[in-house]
């Protein structure tokens, strides 16, 4: 078989040059053509994910993304932890620390395993688009949310990060002290991790 005619087969059929495993092959034209958006970190997102296997709307707590990869926590996955994710957002809000991705990965591992073991997800961020529904461990709130988006764990959420209720909420020394130790921990292990990656900081 020449060239010309494999390249004109090649042209028919849509082959790409390179496929990668495991990634459904959409039409032509339902490629992205705009630029990709990441998504902000520690902020929940309800999504629609083109690449899916078994949730093709997943509730996200965003870890970190950027224009290729996105990692986070799917909730929908959780089960009876979602009060326990809840109760990890609360603690990451009051942290008072500077929360990158690999930190709040860190912590969750560290203090409550069952979250990243039960709900953690790799999305291809091309594929996956969302609007926002909770600001989750952030404490400079976004407006336009879309509050229409209410599943019970959003709408409860959204209830326990208000700012009137945030002030009510109290803690003993003994789980401020507690509270602080892991997540300076967290946080000195992952700079280890990333000074052995040769990244920085963020």
């Amino acid at each position: 078989m020449n060239n010309l005619y494999q390249a004109i087969l090649n042209k028919i059929r849509r082959i790409p040059g390179r496929i990668i495993p495991g990634i459904r092959r959409f039409p032509i034209g339902a490629q992205p053509t705009q630029p990709v958006i990441p998504f902000a970190p520690g902020r929940v997102y309800k999504t629609v994910y083109r690449n899916y296997k078994h949730d093709p709307k997943p509730l996200v707590f965003i870890l970190s993304s950027n224009a290729f990869y996105t990692h986070g926590i799917n909730i929908h996955y959780l089960g009876g932890y979602q009060a326990i994710m809840m109760r990890l957002i609360m603690d990451l809000r009051k942290s008072g620390q500077l929360l990158t991705g690999l930190v709040m990965y860190r912590f969750m591992k560290q203090r409550y395993p069952m979250i990243p073991k039960s709900g953690y997800r790799l999305y291809f961020t091309r594929y996956l688009a969302g609007k926002l529904v909770s600001d989750g461990v952030s404490q400079m709130p976004l407006p336009n949310k879309a509050l229409f988006a209410m599943e019970p764990f959003v709408h409860a959420l959204n209830r326990m990060i208000r700012p009137k209720v945030i002030n009510k909420v109290t803690i003993t020394q003994e789980e401020s002290d507690r509270l602080t130790a892991d997540m300076q921990s967290a946080t000195s292990e992952a700079d280890r991790i990333s000074i052995m990656r040769g990244g920085t900081k963020q």
